[in-house]
């Protein structure tokens, strides 16, 4: 096996792996987890590789077709979600670092 196919492996791993922790998701750290799951699979390449503005397009992209993503996927949809709190996430992880 080559590197490459070793990498591909480790891909396919890394996101059955986010599959299982995103559905157990049901606290502020579970959440945590898993953004830092993210994070280290970015760093460690398993993750595209893009610039931030890109990340940022992609989530009011998916925020903005939610209800067709959670069709496509076969996900529920919960009650009503407090988009608030995503905002003030997302605004105040810009001022963490």
């Amino acid at each position: 096996m080559d590197e490459q196919d070793n990498n591909f492996d480790a891909e396919i791993k890394f996101h059955e792996s986010l599959d299982v922790k995103l559905e157990t998701i049901k606290t502020s750290d579970d959440f945590a987890d898993y953004v830092e799951k993210l994070r280290f699979g970015y760093e460690d390449g398993l993750l595209e590789e893009q610039p931030l503005e890109e990340y940022l397009s992609g989530i009011s992209g998916v925020s903005y077709a939610i209800d067709g993503l959670a069709k496509n996927y076969g996900y529920e949809m919960p009650g009503p979600t407090d988009w608030k709190w995503v905002a003030r996430i997302l605004t105040a992880a810009f001022g963490h670092s």
